[in-house]
């Protein structure tokens, strides 16, 4: 039971923060955050030993700089690399904010309904429940850090079995797990929501996602990619 006390107290953290974040704090808002500190208290305690990942389908390579669990839950730092013509699809996530800052070439962002263009030097944040993407549509590689902030280990473990099963081709051409409990999975750990049609599934995903890790998934996966 002790063993589990440091993601009880971060989580009780987590919550506070979420509440003060969220004005407008919803019984959505309210289960979200239940189901997050629920993935809180059947991780498995790891260290990101993996720090580099790849996506051959989105084109992208990420380094994670400072994880969570190094910043005492203050933050998550991760690093881009972006083909061109990489990107991902709009999404949006609920328990935190990234921060999206350009490093190296131009940097593309749709943002509440904007297209951003950030050079190197300008950033952008991204709140909770903001619709979002990034995407590199010049002929030359990109670089920029995105900052998540609280910090979320579930997010990185989750980045991580998302490259991993991609390198590894159980990805189709769409940029989608081919197992519907992986995909479930990876969105329960991301904390990442999708914008229509998708979204009338979600509640049979966060089903699949908790059917998943009663099965002991989450520990084969982190297994295999994290560590």
């Amino acid at each position: 039971m002790r063993a589990w006390l440091p993601s009880v107290l971060h989580s009780r953290v987590f919550f506070s923060q979420f509440i003060r974040q969220n004005t407008q704090f919803t019984k959505r808002s309210f289960l979200h955050a239940i189901d997050f500190i629920n993935l809180r208290l059947i991780r498995i305690k790891s260290d990101m030993k993996k720090r580099i990942f790849e996506n051959p389908l989105i084109k992208d390579r990420v380094m994670l700089v400072e994880s969570s669990n190094e910043t005492g839950g203050a933050y998550t730092l991760i690093e881009v690399e972006l083909q061109p013509g990489g990107g991902n699809q709009l999404h949006y996530h609920k328990c935190f904010t990234e921060k999206f800052t350009a490093i190296k070439g131009e940097l593309c962002i749709d943002l509440a309904g904007r297209q951003l263009r950030l050079q190197p030097g300008e950033f952008a944040e991204a709140p909770a429940d903001c619709l979002h993407r990034f995407y590199n549509p010049g002929e030359r590689s990109i670089i920029f850090r995105v900052k998540l902030t609280p910090g979320h280990e579930m997010f990185e473990h989750g980045l991580a079995i998302a490259y991993g099963l991609a390198k590894d081709g159980r990805f189709n051409k769409r940029g989608n797990p081919k197992s519907l409990d992986h995909m479930a999975l990876i969105l329960s750990l991301t904390d990442t929501g999708v914008p229509g049609l998708f979204s009338f599934i979600q509640p049979i995903m966060k089903w699949r996602a908790r059917k998943a890790i009663k099965k002991g998934m989450h520990h084969e996966l982190i297994n295999r990619y994290c560590k």
